[in-house]
């Protein structure tokens, strides 16, 4: 019987650690707890958002909006709001669209799929919304930093054309594609990691950046790269696929090969042979 109680005890215990972190997820980062408040727009800072929600959200015209009704929020679409405060007891939105964002926190709104940002926002931290499918983030000219999550499994589209202060990018484990223009113009990124899930790589995925490493060296299954990058400016190409995927490459005004290919020391001499071998002067081994 005692060692039934203390068994009771300890998973008890458990499942009160698990729900005080306020996520499931390890990957997640751990947040203080919101404070509770009767009208969730009193943590607001701009007019324009307090006004919107307001005016969309509460439900049973109180003159408030409180946490409940927060909470039953699916979707926030903002034309003229520039800061978001607040946004954080929208726990459960799925669909955030902000077209003059200079700021907004979404580490709470871990519910988040789908994204459309443009604004003059410098940061952006996702790290915590790991539910992503969709992320549009784009003419954002002062966007230098972007936090994602390591893997997102359900990710199917990734946008961030226009945004020529990015300076480097981890790309999301899990995505399988990197579709036509989602990084043209991003004019100042100089690397991106590619993941091992993408296998292919669209039509001028990363034209106009002056990519210097590309680092695919996990990406071991890569089939197709469609005139995704421009030509001359590559230092060092790290790829993991031991069988050359399809390639064409797109033309600029230096139209000088790029220097080093790093493959599979075994499939060196299948790379040598192959339409790689037009875009490098050197392949070596990874």
């Amino acid at each position: 019987m005692r060692f039934m109680k203390t068994k009771a005890i300890i998973c008890l215990a458990v499942a009160m650690a698990a729900v005080g972190t306020g996520c499931e997820k390890s990957g997640l980062e751990m947040l203080p707890f919101l404070e509770k408040v009767d009208d969730v727009c009193t943590k607001m800072d701009d007019i324009e958002f307090m006004a919107y929600c307001y005016e969309n959200f509460d439900v049973n015209d109180d003159g408030k909006v409180s946490m409940s009704e927060a909470n039953a929020v699916r979707s926030i679409y903002s034309t003229n709001a520039r800061t978001f405060a607040g946004i954080e007891y929208f726990s459960n939105m799925e669909l955030f669209s902000a077209s003059s964002v200079e700021e907004v926190d979404l580490r709470y709104n871990s519910k988040l799929k789908t994204l459309y940002l443009t604004g003059s926002v410098e940061a952006v931290d996702l790290k915590n919304n790991e539910e992503l499918t969709s992320i549009s983030i784009t003419v954002c000219h002062n966007l230098k930093t972007v936090r994602l999550p390591e893997y997102l499994p359900n990710l199917s589209e990734l946008d961030f054309h226009g945004c020529n202060s990015l300076v480097s990018i981890e790309i999301p484990n899990g995505i399988t594609s990197i579709g036509g223009d989602s990084f043209m113009n991003c004019t100042s990124l100089v690397s991106v990691k590619i993941p091992r899930s993408v296998t292919y790589i669209d039509y001028r995925a990363f034209v106009d950046c002056y990519l210097t490493v590309v680092d695919a060296a996990e990406c071991t299954n890569l089939q197709s790269v469609d005139y995704a990058f421009s030509s001359g400016s590559i230092k060092e190409f790290l790829l993991g696929t031991p069988i050359p995927p399809n390639v064409s490459w797109s033309n600029s005004s230096d139209s000088s090969p790029n220097t080093v290919l790093k493959v599979p020391a075994e499939s060196i001499e299948a790379y040598e042979n192959s339409n790689w071998a037009y875009h490098f002067s050197e392949i070596k081994p990874l």
